[in-house]
């Protein structure tokens, strides 16, 4: 759903440069900034909607040519290519990505950091009753080497607009959202069920390697079955009680719109290791499997299986922070097979724990 006044893609962008962005971190900020932009809109006073104004929409991200140093081989040139691959960069307005300006100039300031850079700068936007001109102002301009894209373009009300056009213009803002919230939703979930599966098969590996030590017709047997996994998934994207917007996925969505979020990291590393992270903690959990359990076996294996003191010391000394107790051994070394498992069987190497391989939905 969108106003025909309203555009949530940059078009230079698009025509020059969407080969060069990565197809799946293109599509889940497409999400991000819909979601923004909502949460910004929602910030404007009452009483400024109330005249007439000119509504303008601010980009959410700038895209760069990624560093090597920082995010690995997403920097490498592709085959016959001379550019390297862009990455998005998070840009900060002062007063929001959605803005309801009057007639006159306005100096709209805004910062961007990440991928190692760090620029600000000012963007003049002059609104008359039937135009409306920007021109940019860079505070700091930056070196050459950066290759920084400095053109920062965005969309807006070509003309002053009445206050029951503007309502009609930020229902579209909030539709967009909404529809944007729920399919990236959906992209997580499909990421989340695969991270789930990965994390059971890397589980039952540990295990099976420290202490079952089953022989080769037994080697594989699942300690959960796939339906369990499967609430787990919906438990975890729908909420327990069925409320999505109380759900695991949906607190991820919430921290991906924070403004640091991806200084740091790219959005597909950081997304990756966040549910695969929890994906693993969940599995444990739901297998009585304490969290340093892997830690553990990995102790008692190198022991060569010996008595429990033994092993309690020898964990102790060599992880003294985590305070093993009796019970978290047992439950490391005992974790229990959901009885609904006990037929099934699993080939590890469909599911291969390795971040580059290419059945990811993050790829």
């Amino acid at each position: 759903m969108t106003d025909t006044d309203i555009t949530t893609v940059h078009q230079d962008f698009i025509a020059e440069d969407s080969d060069r962005a990565h197809r799946w971190i293109r599509r889940i900020t497409s999400y991000i900034e819909a979601i923004v932009r909502s949460k910004d809109a929602q910030m404007i006073p009452t009483q400024t909607l109330a005249s007439d104004i000119s509504l303008v929409t601010l980009p959410v991200w700038l895209w760069v040519e990624a560093d090597p140093k920082i995010v690995g081989r997403k920097a490498t040139f592709k085959p016959g290519e001379t550019n390297r691959p862009l990455l998005p960069i998070r840009v900060q307005w002062h007063g929001g990505t959605v803005q309801a300006l009057g007639e006159g100039e306005h100096d709209l300031r805004w910062t961007v950091e990440g991928m190692g850079r760090s620029v600000n700068g000012t963007t003049l936007l002059t609104i008359k009753p039937e135009t409306l001109e920007h021109q940019l102002l860079s505070d700091k301009r930056p070196s050459e080497d950066q290759r920084l894209i400095t053109r920062l373009p965005f969309t807006f009300k070509r003309q002053i607009m009445t206050p029951d056009r503007i309502a009609g213009s930020l229902l579209a803002i909030e539709k967009m959202a909404q529809q944007s919230w729920w399919e990236f939703l959906t992209a997580l979930e499909r990421t989340l069920r695969e991270c789930l599966e990965r994390q059971h098969v890397s589980l039952m590996r540990d295990i099976d390697k420290t202490v079952t030590k089953l022989g080769p017709q037994d080697f594989g047997q699942a300690l959960l079955d796939s339906e369990t996994l499967d609430v787990m998934a919906t438990e975890m994207t729908l909420g327990e009680q069925g409320e999505p917007g109380q759900s695991y996925l949906s607190e991820l969505i919430d921290k991906c719109c924070n403004p640091q979020r991806f200084v740091r990291v790219d959005p597909q590393r950081y997304l990756y290791v966040e549910i695969s992270r929890k994906a693993g903690s969940a599995v444990q959990q739901r297998v009585g499997d304490p969290a340093i359990g892997r830690k553990i076996r990995k102790v008692y294996a190198d022991s060569g299986g010996a008595d429990p003191e033994k092993v309690i010391a020898l964990y102790r000394e060599e992880y003294p922070k985590d305070g093993l107790s009796y019970k978290r051994l047992t439950d490391a070394l005992n974790v229990i097979r959901d009885p609904m498992a006990e037929a099934a069987r699993v080939d590890f190497q469909s599911l291969d724990i390795d971040y580059n391989g290419h059945s990811w939905y993050l790829a």
